[in-house]
């Protein structure tokens, strides 16, 4: 199930890429591999709340130090795309005898910047991952409990019998 989930998740950057075709040039697209690659960091940072961060800080009600994962997480998924992958900016060349402001200039292969638009461009799939962690998380004791008492019961009905 979690092999069947990972994969359809992965698949979304596919799926809404508007540049997407059946020669898969788009696996070429820098904008396609920053968002591939943040969905990949979505999926690691799911299993990683899943299974360390949520038992041992959120259930031992350590909040401080789970806030602080969560957030550091949320910039590490939003900065490590923009490092590994900065957008390449072109270079804007004048015409002889025009001048160009310098403020217009772009610089071919600029630092990695981040811009508000970019902080909250995964900030949706962050937060519907969180949750669905959590839930998942939460609602495993339930299952377990409740496959314990139907163990129990049965347990109880056969010694009756």
């Amino acid at each position: 199930m979690h092999i069947i989930g990972c994969i359809a998740f992965l698949s979304l950057p596919v799926l809404f890429s508007p540049d997407v075709s059946w020669s898969f040039h788009f696996f070429k697209v820098r904008g396609f591999q920053r968002d591939f690659f943040a969905y990949t960091l979505l999926l690691i940072f799911f299993y990683f709340n899943y299974f360390y961060l949520l038992p041992r800080f959120y259930f031992k009600q350590k909040l401080l130090v789970y806030a602080t994962g969560i957030a550091l997480a949320y910039c590490v998924i939003t900065f490590l795309p923009n490092i590994f992958l900065p957008v390449i900016h072109p270079v804007i060349f004048a015409p002889p005898g025009h001048n160009i402001p310098p403020e217009t200039m772009q610089m071919p292969y600029g630092p990695p910047s981040v811009t508000f638009r970019e902080l909250g461009q995964h900030l949706f799939q962050f937060l519907i991952i969180l949750s669905l962690s959590i839930m998942f998380r939460t609602n495993l004791p339930l299952k377990l409990s409740a496959q314990n008492i139907t163990v129990i019961k049965s347990h109880n009905y056969h010694s009756i019998i």
